[in-house]
Parts: structure tokens; C-alpha cells; sequence
């Protein structure tokens, strides 16, 4: 269990009290997100916390924070060893500002702070983002997403700010008004930018497409620039540009939402180093013409192992999805694909087992509303992944199951099969007795594009760097430099160097005595009844797929 994540709970009255004896017995989570206002237990659950010796991150999303309890959080941070994030999502207001910054940004919090969320924040102007993120020594993480900012205005703020351990910069849902012409630098390790949903006025659009592709990003650039409205003559302007490109930066891409035509996807193959793709609600049964296009060249982006093309009830392909099926058979990276809400049927299903027969380096499928009818189908797909040599990871779709009656003797099998089917060929896992492990029966994949909110095993070794060396460390070793097939050189743009974890054996997990495990499950259960709400039916076994 990474983050456990609580949405507003109404007439709550002893909320922060039964969540403060959860919080006791020491779970084992990286990230907590609440959304119900403080009341008289709050310094009670700020105490609480500091048993969660694990918690990488606190997020208060939509609540009123009043001066006492900054200093609270503050305080209570102090003492928690593994604190690296904090996110304060529509919480800051004009009135609590300078509170804000005074009684919790104090120097010990801003000297460990790698992930820094101030979302829907709608006080921030220029100066008060300055002052904000000038005293930030080891930030990795920025997210100012739907501020009612000038993005163009925001970058060039940041690129003055001399932050540069900065890699993650989140700007999406505010406004494009000024052009991107006069951002002359970003910070030297930013590697992804988000942008997406932004309101772009006319003729905007085509300056950011320029400076993004005529800078040089020394380690590539994930870009996540979805759902993208502008008129036809800025997408033309647009495309003319990266058309012309000399740089080829993308490691990952966002479009969902956005057009692709035959300059776009050429475009993108002369993008070789890129490995995740996100195209959902672009393709459609209405536009056979776009897809087919997109599936003949699929095979051409050597690299990509990412491809999550998710459909919705409006815009999926039904069963036209099936030549992308046959043609990533023959792919030659691909590791992951998600082609949730397509409503492939019965038909769609059985493809996909010829897929999962014949495509050893797949490890990593999700199918949830394909509106199959037949337990058949899902079964068949499941035996496809058993007989494989290699292990894959079968979402369990939920949403389909939900949909039908079948019965609880083949709903077992297909979980156990799913469970046979991604473990190692060759190994025999260790039961755990863990109490966090023992409840949760269904594989479920989070690879996702949405920005991060805390940081999570994957972000752990990404950021490590930066926060082991700020402290007079040496290089981390958990990172080696190692160049692509061509060496990086100054006067080339288009090549640069990643760095590559170094897998390392785990520790054994040191387990909870039995009496916790009955306490905390205990405390748990009455949370439930506190928030009036039933136990969830599936609470699902968390595994990020990181192919």
C-alpha cells in the first residue's frame, strides 16, 4: 500500500480521532491525502502521524488551514525521517499566505522538500511565486496546475529562480497568453513538462511548439501536452515547426485528445528515443483513416515500450482496434499496453490472446470495459498467459466483471490465474503474512500519466541523486551514467545521457507481530463506519508496472 487516499467525508464529526488511531499502528504508506476539514483532533492527527515512519508525503486537498495548524504540520514534520513532499491543493488563500510561508516553509522544511503541489491555488501572482520557490535547495517536483497563471510568464520566473535541481514542472489547466519567446532558459535537469488543458490564446501555440523543440534538454523530455484546443492554422503552424525540427528530445508524450496526421506520427519516429506513448480519446470508429495511418508506423517507433491508447463510451474502435493487435505481434520494444474502454467484445479478447501468445516482451496488458459477454473469453486469455515462457501482468477487469453475474467458482479461477501468470517462470515466491498483503487478490497497474503527487519507489531513485549530493554525498549508487548507442556530444542536440538504475537486492520487509494486525484492522474498520461507507470489495493489489 503506497497512498492512502480519503475523499471528503460529510457529516464526519470524528474524523481526524479515528483516523489519528489508524495512524498508530504504523502503516506502512509513503503518501496520505485528506480532504476534510481540520477540526478540535487535529493537532491529535498531526501527532498520529509521526507513527508513520514510512510517510514520504502529506497532501490537504480542498480544505481551510488556519495559522496554529501550519505550525502544527511544521512541527510534526520535523520529526518524520522520510519526508520528501507536501501538497496544499486549493488550501492557501490570500488571508493565510504569509502565515503559510512563515510558520511552515521554515528552513528545515524547504531543506528536505523534493515535491512541492500548490494545485488550484488561486492567490499565487508573480511575486508570490518567487518568494515561494527561491529557497527551495534540493525541489525536484512543481506542480502549479489550474492557478489561473501565464505560463510563459510562470517559466520565465522559474528560469530565473536558479533552481536547478528542478526535473518535474506541472503548469497544466492555466492560461497560454504570452508568447515563449523571450524564455531564454530552463533549469539544466528539467525532463518533464506538463501543459496540458491549457487555455491557449491565438497564435500562442506555435511560439511554445518552438522554443520547446529548438531547446536542448540534456537528459530528453517528457511532455504531457493533452487535450490541446487551438484553432486549425496554429495546428498547422505547429506542425510545420517540428516538421523542420533538428531536435528530437521526446523520451514521453502526452497527447491525448489532440490530433495526429501523416507529419505528426513522422515526426515521431524521429523521435528514437521515445518509449511511452499516451494517445486515449483520439481514435475512433468514425475515423478508420487516422488510425490505420497510426498502426501502419507503429512498428517504426523502435523504442516505444508504453503505448496506452484508452477509448471512452463516446470515441472507441470497437472491433477495428484488431489490426493494431496483429501488427504489435511484430513490435520490437513493446512491453505495456492499455486499451481500456475500447468495448472489444468477446472478439477483441480472443485477439488478444494471439497477441499475449506471440509477443514475449508484453508484460503488461489492461483491457477494463471491453463489454465481453462470455467468461469463456476471459478465461481463454487468461490460459494465453499461463502457457507463456515469460510472466505478464493481466489486469483483473473489474468494470466488466461488475457488469455480469458470473459465477464466484470461475471468478476464482481467472484470479488464479492471473496470479500464476505473472510470476517468474523459474521462481517460487515466499507467501508473506503481511497484513497489508494477505486481503488483496487482483493485480491492478498504475502506470498512468497524470503528474505525481508524492514520491514513490520509481521517483525514490530518480530524485535520490539530487537530495544524496545536496547533503555532500557522493554519487548515489543506485545510478551510473551510460551513454546511448551514440555518445553524447556538445555540438549534437539530439543525443543526450539518462541515467540507468542499478537493481540492487531487496530487504526483507520486517513484518507486523500479530496483535497490530488485528488492532490495526481493528481501527480500520471502524474509519469505515465513521465515514458511513461499506468496505470496498476490491481493494486491490497495487503493483507499479515500470516495463
Amino acid at each position: 500500500m503506497d497512498s492512502l487516499e480519503i475523499p471528503h467525508i460529510q457529516n464526519s464529526i470524528h474524523f481526524y480521532e479515528v483516523l489519528s488511531n489508524v495512524l498508530y499502528y504504523h502503516l506502512p504508506i509513503r503518501h496520505i491525502s485528506i480532504s476534510n476539514q481540520p477540526d478540535e483532533k487535529f493537532a491529535t492527527f498531526a501527532q498520529a502521524i509521526k507513527a508513520a515512519d514510512s510517510l514520504t508525503g502529506i497532501t490537504f486537498d480542498d480544505v481551510s488551514i488556519i495559522q496554529q495548524n501550519f505550525a502544527v504540520l511544521e512541527k510534526v514534520i520535523n520529526s518524520l525521517p522520510n519526508f520528501r513532499s507536501i501538497s496544499f491543493q486549493h488550501v492557501l488563500k490570500n488571508s493565510t499566505f504569509d502565515s503559510f510561508k512563515s510558520d511552515f516553509l521554515t528552513g528545515y522544511v524547504t531543506q528536505r522538500l523534493q515535491m512541492f503541489n500548490l494545485d488550484r491555488t488561486q492567490c499565487l501572482d508573480n511575486e508570490k511565486i518567487a518568494a515561494l520557490i527561491k529557497d527551495l535547495p534540493v525541489i525536484n517536483s512543481l506542480s502549479l496546475a489550474e492557478c489561473n497563471l501565464d505560463v510563459a510568464e510562470t517559466l520565465k520566473i522559474i528560469s530565473s529562480s536558479n533552481i536547478n535541481t528542478l526535473r518535474f514542472i506541472n503548469l497544466s489547466g492555466n492560461k497560454a497568453i504570452s508568447p515563449f519567446t523571450e524564455i531564454s532558459n530552463l533549469p539544466n535537469d528539467i525532463v518533464r513538462i506538463d501543459v496540458n488543458n491549457l487555455e491557449w490564446e491565438e497564435s500562442i501555440f506555435p511560439t511554445f511548439v518552438k522554443f520547446i523543440f529548438s531547446y536542448k534538454f540534456k537528459k530528453g523530455l517528457r511532455l504531457y501536452l493533452s487535450h490541446t484546443n487551438v484553432s486549425q492554422e496554429d495546428w498547422s503552424a505547429a506542425l510545420e515547426i517540428i516538421t523542420n525540427s533538428a531536435h528530437h528530445p521526446l523520451t514521453e508524450l502526452g497527447w491525448n485528445g489532440n490530433p495526429i496526421s501523416a507529419q505528426f506520427i513522422n515526426f515521431l519516429k524521429s523521435n528514437q528515443q521515445l518509449h511511452t506513448l499516451f494517445v486515449n480519446d483520439v481514435f475512433s470508429q468514425e475515423n478508420e483513416s487516422q488510425f490505420k495511418l497510426f498502426v501502419e508506423s507503429i512498428n517504426e517507433f523502435k523504442s516505444l515500450k508504453n503505448l496506452v491508447i484508452r477509448g471512452s463510451s463516446e470515441k472507441n474502435l470497437g472491433r477495428n482496434i484488431s489490426p493494431l493487435f496483429e501488427t504489435l505481434i511484430k513490435h520490437p520494444s513493446i512491453s505495456l499496453l492499455d486499451v481500456t474502454g475500447h468495448e472489444i467484445g468477446d472478439e477483441g479478447l480472443n485477439q488478444l490472446c494471439n497477441l499475449v501468445q506471440q509477443q514475449p516482451l508484453l508484460n503488461c496488458l489492461i483491457f477494463d470495459n471491453s463489454k465481453f459477454s462470455e467468461i469463456q473469453s476471459l478465461a481463454n486469455l487468461v490460459e494465453a498467459g499461463k502457457s507463456r515462457n515469460t510472466p505478464i501482468c493481466i489486469q483483473y477487469p473489474l468494470p466488466d466483471i461488475r457488469d455480469h453475474d458470473f459465477a464466484s467458482e470461475d471468478l476464482n479461477k481467472i484470479i488464479s490465474g492471473i496470479e500464476i501468470a505473472r510470476k517468474p517462470r523459474s521462481s517460487h515466491e515466499i507467501q508473506s503474512n503481511s497484513a497489508f498483503e494477505q486481503p488483496f487478490e487482483y493485480f491492478v497497474s498504475e502506470f498512468t500519466d497524470e503528474f505525481p503527487l508524492y514520491i514513490n519507489e520509481d521517483l525514490e531513485k530518480e530524485f535520490e541523486l539530487t537530495f544524496t549530493n545536496m547533503k555532500g554525498s557522493t554519487r548515489s549508487k543506485h545510478h551510473i551514467h551510460k551513454p546511448h548507442s551514440q555518445a553524447h556530444d556538445d555540438n549534437d542536440n539530439d543525443e543526450w545521457v539518462e541515467e540507468e538504475e542499478i537493481n540492487e537486492p531487496e530487504e526483507e520487509e520486517e513484518q507486523l507481530e500479530t496483535i497490530e494486525h488485528k488492532q490495526w484492522r481493528e481501527n480500520l474498520q471502524h474509519l469505515y463506519q465513521e465515514m458511513d461507507v461499506a468496505k470496498p470489495e476490491y481493494d486491490g493489489l497495487i503493483d507499479r508496472v515500470t516495463p
